[in-house]
């Protein structure tokens, strides 16, 4: 069966694509372990609507611990299910730094932020990498907002520490403490507008910082 991705499917690795393990349909083939050449894993749909990324040998199991669905259900025995937020975070990365089209491009690739070829290439590479989100809501951040998205300069952080990292975002230092503008604003309790009007009006930061 002919594959619908552009990963292209080793002679060896056996086609699962479009076949059915209790609630899971299988999708594509995503790629190898860059360190288990023959864990093939494959993308799959499960009849409640999520996604799963599960490894081929994991469907095929005839020990009563295959995996059948995304979790929704009884999870296998040996907990090896995977949904897949990671993958909708590496697709994300991807669209704002290859798709012109994407509405956060100009931000990413407009401006030469690129993805290293071992994850560019590969799914699995970036998990491997980057390990599971560690909490709900987690996103793909980079430590030195200047460069790239490559191991050493990526970690998973919050929306708010993303949003901190931003390159818009303006440092504020007073009494030994330096902050963002919003969280100065959060602090004193007032609005992160209010606070940038005082700053930009020229007010002395004892005032400023003052509810």
């Amino acid at each position: 069966m002919a594959q619908s991705n552009s990963t292209p499917l080793d002679p060896h690795i056996k086609d699962e694509q479009g076949n059915v393990f209790g609630k899971l349909t299988v999708l594509e083939y995503i790629g190898s372990s860059p360190t288990c050449h023959k864990a093939a894993h494959w993308l799959c749909h499960c009849e409640c609507g999520n996604t799963a990324l599960v490894s081929g040998s994991d469907l095929r199991r005839g020990d009563g611990k295959s995996i059948k669905s995304c979790g929704c259900g009884r999870k296998s025995q040996d907990g090896k299910s995977r949904t897949t937020p990671e993958y909708r975070v590496w697709g994300g990365m991807k669209q704002r730094c290859n798709n012109p089209r994407d509405p956060d491009y100009e931000h990413y690739g407009g401006r030469g932020i690129t993805i290293c070829d071992r994850w560019l290439e590969s799914f699995l590479a970036f998990y491997e990498d980057m390990g599971p989100r560690p909490f709900k809501g987690a996103t793909i951040g980079r430590i030195d907002n200047s460069l790239g998205y490559f191991p050493e300069n990526s970690r998973w952080e919050t929306q708010e520490q993303q949003h901190n990292n931003k390159r818009s975002s303006r440092y504020v230092t007073y009494d030994g403490e330096t902050l963002t503008v919003a969280q100065w604003a959060r602090r004193i309790g007032i609005h992160r507008n209010n606070l940038l009007f005082r700053l930009n009006s020229g007010w002395p930061l004892n005032k400023a910082l003052t509810p």
